[in-house]
């Protein structure tokens, strides 16, 4: 099994997807070091004018930063780098407003979901569903804002909720979980507050060269990526203090979430081999609701296990996928709903990235994973249902 169906499925991740995750990670890495990631950032705060004591203020910061998120993903930046971009950034909006530091993953989770519901993203979601399903990224453009609208307006519900919350309990940035230990970790990266930014238009440009080589000229993402890097290079190269050395860690940074998503794979596929698998399959196929909620609960089920939304999709799509189509599946409900559907029950507590992500924000699961679960497996759920009804009433599923 190890030799073969293992690094079968593990093989055909590193070759679909290898040279993706490489050039996205130092594409990434360019914008970060040169300070241009930081500089859109900071253009886009100034942009709005914050008043301490205005009117719903706290709740207009947190959508400020989630927007910033959401550009940035857009932008093809990759989500951690955001992340510790967006740290010394929010840390004064928070203390100049008393928000508590948990509050922080309100923002971070509306561009890390969000942005993968806007067409044209160049997110691996929308490359997983373009590879197996042959679909575009832009594929029925009209179909995730009915997902994307909803769920923006229960986050804006469920944001205004927990600042009242907070506020009735008084509890305040300098009290919250995380505050001093951010303080701490964003001091590792006040260089990049000292040193020379790019001007905002300049920064711009690698990220809009991207998504129009891959959307409008219809390059490959991989070639896409290749130039976005090239351009960012030739314009950051002199806010850039070692070219080789923000490559190399670049390139670094996208072994360990290519190597773990292709085990998963290989697993997947590995399993698929065994005799039990097709009980399994019979059992999904069994499922009352027809093909369509087999297809979610396939994946719900299946990222909730593997703790991944690209690996619980991707082996649907590897192990069912033929068969969903044959069903009689819309290709573009399926791009699109499985993007959503691979985003809920992947964010369970034992999700890997959550472990690094609250590491990095100096939380724990404590202080903040009730933000996690209610905005992306709650709510994904409930936006799951308008998908349902498109898929019976436009599509005839």
């Amino acid at each position: 099994i190890l030799s073969g169906p293992f690094l079968n499925g593990f093989s055909k991740i590193i070759k679909l997807f290898f040279l993706i995750f490489l050039f996205s990670c130092i594409f990434g890495k360019l914008l970060d070091d040169s300070g241009a990631a930081l500089a859109i950032s900071t253009k886009l705060i100034s942009l709005f004018k914050l008043e301490k004591n205005a009117n719903n203020s706290k709740l207009f910061a947190l959508w400020i930063l989630g927007i910033i998120t959401i550009l940035l993903c857009y932008g093809g930046v990759n989500f951690f780098v955001i992340m510790f971009v967006l740290m010394p950034l929010a840390r004064p909006i928070f203390k100049q407003f008393q928000i508590p530091w948990h509050l922080i993953i309100i923002p971070l989770m509306v561009g890390a979901v969000g942005s993968t519901l806007l067409p044209g993203n160049p997110q691996t979601l929308n490359i997983i569903a373009i590879k197996y399903l042959g679909t575009t990224p832009t594929i029925a453009p009209w179909l995730p804002f009915a997902a994307l609208i909803p769920w923006l307006i229960l986050i804006h519900f469920y944001a205004k909720w927990q600042i009242s919350l907070v506020e009735k309990r008084k509890e305040n940035y300098d009290k919250s979980a995380g505050a001093i230990k951010v303080d701490n970790v964003d001091g590792l990266k006040n260089s990049n507050q000292t040193q020379q930014l790019p001007n905002f238009w300049l920064a711009i440009v690698p990220p809009i060269v991207l998504l129009l080589l891959f959307n409008l000229f219809k390059f490959p993402i991989t070639w896409a990526l290749i130039c976005g890097c090239i351009v960012a290079l030739v314009i950051f190269y002199k806010y850039i203090n070692n070219i080789r050395e923000t490559i190399e860690k670049g390139a670094y940074q996208a072994l360990n979430p290519i190597v773990c998503w292709a085990s998963i794979v290989g697993f997947g596929t590995a399993v698929s081999t065994l005799p039990g698998f097709s009980l399994v399959k019979t059992a999904i196929f069994a499922m009352p609701g027809g093909p369509m909620f087999q297809y979610i609960i396939a994946i719900q089920i299946i990222a909730a296990v593997t703790g991944s939304a690209t690996g619980g999709w991707t082996i649907v799509l590897e192990t069912l996928g033929n068969n969903f189509l044959q069903m009689g599946l819309n290709p573009a409900w399926l791009h699109w709903t499985g993007i959503i559907a691979a985003q809920g029950f992947d964010t369970l507590p034992h999700n890997g990235v959550l472990f690094g992500m609250f590491s990095a924000l100096g939380l724990t699961h404590k202080d903040c994973y009730r933000h996690v679960f209610f905005t992306t497996v709650v709510l994904t759920i409930i936006v799951l249902i308008p998908m349902i009804i498109i898929g019976k009433v436009v599509y005839g599923l």
